[in-house]
């Protein structure tokens, strides 16, 4: 009898008690019990998995909006420089412009310069032409 007892409180004789919400009473076959504890088993591993989903979910969402801060970011730095660029662009433009006149002013003084010179010259050698005239026909 005590080893009938034994084997009754171990549950080796009757079905397995589950106890639900604070309600005891269910009685359950062997096949029913290895149903329940299959799906406790992939109930546990699919609660793992949402929560392993959420946290990458979550880890991804941050990873987004981080990325989306530093588009934004480089963005402004970009605009920036594109209106830097503009500046540099407009600068030297001008000075392209003020280096294209000072080229057209040493051309204008070349060619006075070289008017000058052919003055210069030419009146020295009309000089010389005269007073070697007036000396030979003296």
């Amino acid at each position: 009898m005590l080893l009938i007892s034994n084997l009754t409180v171990c549950g080796q004789f009757t079905p397995q008690r589950l106890v639900i919400n604070g309600q005891s009473g269910v009685f359950l076959t062997p096949v029913e019990e290895r149903a329940v504890l299959t799906a406790l088993v992939d109930l546990r591993y699919y609660s793992k998995s949402v929560s392993l989903r959420d946290s990458i979910i979550l880890d991804s969402e941050k990873r987004i909006v981080d990325k989306n801060l530093e588009i934004k970011l480089l963005t402004s730095k970009y605009n920036n420089c594109i209106g830097d660029q503009k500046e540099l662009g407009k600068k030297y433009n001008s000075v392209i412009e003020e280096y294209n006149k000072l080229v057209i002013d040493n051309e204008v003084l070349k060619t006075k310069n070289n008017i000058r010179k052919n003055w210069i010259v030419g009146l020295a050698c009309s000089t010389l032409i005269l007073g070697t005239l007036l000396i030979v026909t003296n």
